[in-house]
């Protein structure tokens, strides 16, 4: 006779609380959505002026190389460390949204 632990308390308890993590990120991205998204399924206008002040600052594109600190030109472990943390919040958005790499870089200028 063989034992399945599998559905012992403990796991029960965390497949529950999975599923309730599961279903407030879904929750939390239909909102983002509701929020952004025109009823094409495209980012409003609104959005499109967000999506491209923060592509700029956050280096959405990675257009920029790693910040160097003035006086000996070596590389900022803390000013690198806020780059990708901004870059990691753009990217989790992009994520959240669906939105395509086409779309990342036809986000103008002109739209902020």
């Amino acid at each position: 006779m063989s034992f399945d632990n599998t559905t012992g308390p403990l796991d029960n308890a965390q497949k529950r609380a999975e599923e309730k993590g599961r279903n407030i990120a879904r929750a939390r991205q239909q909102a983002m959505r509701k929020m952004c998204l025109g009823p094409d399924g495209k980012l409003n206008a609104d959005a499109r002026k967000v999506a491209a002040y923060l592509r700029d600052y956050c280096n959405g594109d990675g257009m920029l190389s790693a910040p160097r600190a003035p006086g000996t030109g070596a590389i900022d472990p803390l000013a690198m460390a806020q780059a990708v943390g901004r870059r990691e919040v753009f990217d989790l958005l992009v994520k959240l949204l669906h939105v395509t790499l086409a779309e990342r870089h036809n986000l103008n200028k002109d739209d902020t």
